[in-house]
């Protein structure tokens, strides 16, 4: 389709100009009721715009330390006119552009100011809200590698993101790599006097998407955005229509980064459209953020980890209007860091952290994991019928076991070779595995242990800081058979490395929720 030619819009000015200008008297009566909320002129014209927007009875303009996501937050943005320039499009004249009002709220300014904690502390809530408002088989799907940034999105993921839960509050995560929403952005248009409060003149609606890929290379995340094909909606006065006015404004869309330029900004352009064009254009524009907190010197730990909130911006202008508060879509955040510890290539990435960590297993029959995946289980959700036992053969026992990890319970914390519990942990599982020192009498009984073929499993993992050594939790050892283990510890190796989980870092403020965490999840059904 092609866009609306302004020289379509000079001929039927010309056309109707008379008419509009013979009709302008009695357009109150035909056009949408104009909303005059109580406001003091006294107060200027910034005041009282501000007193219509909290009265008017529709949207409310986002406060700039709500909670990011919250479910009531709207995506809104407001539009004035001067009185001058609507009286002269009623009167089928060309508008001046008279308004010279700067925003009274930069989009910077509607994004919550955060700490590094308190960044961290928003993601691990997120996961907790995310968690709580699944459905029954709402599980994220196996780990895979994170897909090729390109020009356009990944056609794949786009589907399976969009399939998904894509228009909530929150939006929707394939994994840590995908991310995307769709929500419906209003846009208020006012009618600006110098001595008088704003009136409420029309609204246009329309649905934005966008979709965002994570780097594993670079701490970058590249952004695509657009109007939903066909969403758009316009409710203005007949004498707007009749001039195809709310189709010929221009919207501009940006992809921002809430920090320092210093420590992260958009690179890349601000396609502007009119609202007819963005309506019916398909096309994906993209917008490169790229985090630099790491050679800013602002990053936080040993992997120079960064939390930044990235969204969508939106602005309108033309026809005599200009924008007065500023849209833009929610504010996921995004974790940078530069683990020198994964492979070569990928010693800097980004990710989105309010995407859920779960490790799957599967238990189903002749599945690859199905004993480890069966041991999981028992030790998740029976733990005082695995060994070892917390009392000898004979003996009650004192207290019953906990053992972390099951989906949303207390989460796991990765390790590594590098970490002094990585040796303790495997020291533990072996004396457990065969009953001895301080497990003698505890732990698997001889009939029980290894044999030829076999290995000797435990939970939680050696690479985790919870693992067999850990003061605060239990754990649980089995034999297994070897190519069990086997295909079970590849897993474990490729989740962490296609998820993006950091080793544990106790030098991070708040390391509890600084700190990445994940999740095993046991499957009976490969659906």
């Amino acid at each position: 389709m092609q866009p609306f030619r302004r020289g379509t819009v000079h001929h039927a000015r010309l056309t109707v100009r008379g008419s509009l200008a013979a009709l302008a008297a009695t357009a109150v009566l035909i056009a949408p009721t104009l909303l005059t909320p109580p406001a003091s002129a006294a107060d200027g014209p910034a005041t009282a715009y501000r007193n219509t927007l909290n009265n008017s009875g529709g949207p409310k303009p986002m406060p700039a330390n709500a909670p990011e996501g919250a479910a009531e937050r709207p995506v809104t943005m407001d539009v004035g006119i001067s009185s001058e320039d609507l009286e002269r499009v009623r009167n089928g004249q060309r508008p001046k552009g008279t308004l010279g009002t700067q925003p009274l709220r930069t989009l910077g300014e509607t994004v919550p100011a955060e700490s590094f904690t308190e960044a961290a502390a928003a993601a691990r809530a997120q996961l907790k809200m995310r968690y709580e408002a699944r459905s029954a088989d709402d599980v994220p799907p196996s780990s895979r590698p994170p897909a090729e940034i390109k020009d356009t999105p990944n056609a794949e993921l786009l589907k399976e993101c969009f399939d998904g839960k894509a228009d909530s509050d929150y939006g929707n995560y394939v994994n840590r790599y995908t991310y995307c929403q769709s929500r419906k952005m209003t846009i208020r248009f006012f009618e600006i006097s110098p001595n008088k409060p704003p009136k409420y003149h029309a609204t246009t609606r329309f649905v934005y998407e966008l979709f965002a890929q994570g780097d594993n290379k670079n701490r970058h995340i590249r952004v695509f955005g657009r109007m939903k094909p066909g969403s758009a909606d316009y409710d203005w006065p007949w004498y707007d229509d009749l001039l195809q006015t709310p189709k010929i404004i221009k919207m501009t869309m940006t992809g921002e980064c809430d920090a320092p330029e210093q420590e992260c900004s958009g690179l890349s352009g601000s396609p502007s459209l009119p609202f007819g064009s963005w309506n019916s254009n398909r096309t994906w524009f993209a917008f490169d953020i790229a985090d630099s907190s790491g050679s800013a010197g602002t990053a936080q730990g040993r992997d120079k980890i960064s939390f930044k909130r990235w969204y969508l911006g939106f602005s309108a202008k033309g026809e005599g209007y200009e924008t007065m508060l500023p849209g833009r879509s929610s504010a996921p955040l995004m974790r940078c860091d530069s683990g020198q510890y994964f492979s070569p290539a990928q010693k800097n990435a980004c990710v989105f952290p309010g995407s859920l960590s779960i490790l799957n297993y599967y238990a189903t029959p002749g599945s690859p994991t199905e004993q480890v995946g069966k041991h999981i289980a028992d030790a998740q959700y029976t733990p005082d019928t695995t060994y070892p036992r917390t009392a000898p053969a004979g003996t009650p026992n004192p207290r019953a076991k906990r053992i972390p990890g099951a989906y949303f319970n207390a989460p796991l914390h990765r390790i590594t070779e590098a970490d002094p519990e990585w040796k303790t942990n495997n020291a533990h599982k072996n004396a457990a595995c065969k009953d001895r020192g301080d497990y003698k009498g505890m732990g698997l009984p001889p009939e029980k242990q290894p044999k030829s073929g076999q290995q000797c499993d435990e939970y939680p993992f050696r690479t985790t800081l919870e693992g067999a050594a850990s003061k605060d939790w239990d754990f649980s050892v089995r034999a297994v058979d070897r190519s069990d283990n086997a295909s079970a510890g590849s897993r474990l190796k490729l989740y962490v490395l296609h998820e993006r989980i950091l080793r544990w870092d106790a030098g991070l403020a708040d390391p509890q929720r600084s700190n990445d965490a994940y999740w095993v999840n046991i499957r009976y059904s490969t659906r």
